[in-house]
């Protein structure tokens, strides 16, 4: 069975805009155990066991499905109103290393190092989406509180 993006199912609700906004689309079957991850609009994933447990949407609609819906955890989804220890492991951001010269890799906003945060935020502000600001923001100051310090 798949439930398709305009039905709602236990999905969060915000009274002014409607839908939640998904920061990041996961899901895991319970019969086989595997996670899997919606990064965009279309971005179908399934897992391989007779389940067959699906997600789709990316940050855009959480689409999910599967022979048996009681099999299927979507605790695992972070919406933007969750706190900020969800937000630190769900946000990502490119990088191609220190000296730019690096193949692109992804990596969450915790284990970013505290000066390529600062750094991220200096230079590319007013350009990086509002949420990945604040995310990383509330990062520097939960560091600062928590007296956390990531080196590079």
């Amino acid at each position: 069975m798949v439930i398709e993006p305009w039905q709602v199912g236990n999905q969060k609700i915000n009274s002014m805009t409607g839908l939640e906004k998904i920061v990041l689309n996961r899901v895991q079957c319970k019969e086989c155990g595997e996670i899997l991850t919606s990064y965009h609009r279309h971005d179908y994933k399934t897992c391989k066991c007779p389940n067959e447990t699906m997600v789709d949407g990316g940050q855009d609609y959480q689409r999910y499905g599967g022979q048996d819906l009681d099999k299927i955890d979507r605790s695992l989804t972070v919406y933007v109103s969750d706190d900020h220890e969800q937000m630190r492991k769900a946000v990502y951001w490119g990088t191609y290393g220190k000296n730019g010269d690096e193949p692109r890799r992804w990596i969450h906003v915790a284990d970013m190092s505290d000066d390529h945060l600062i750094n991220c935020l200096k230079h590319f502000q007013g350009k990086i989406m509002p949420m990945i600001a604040k995310t990383m923001h509330d990062e520097l100051e939960y560091r600062s509180k928590n007296e956390i310090h990531v080196r590079d």
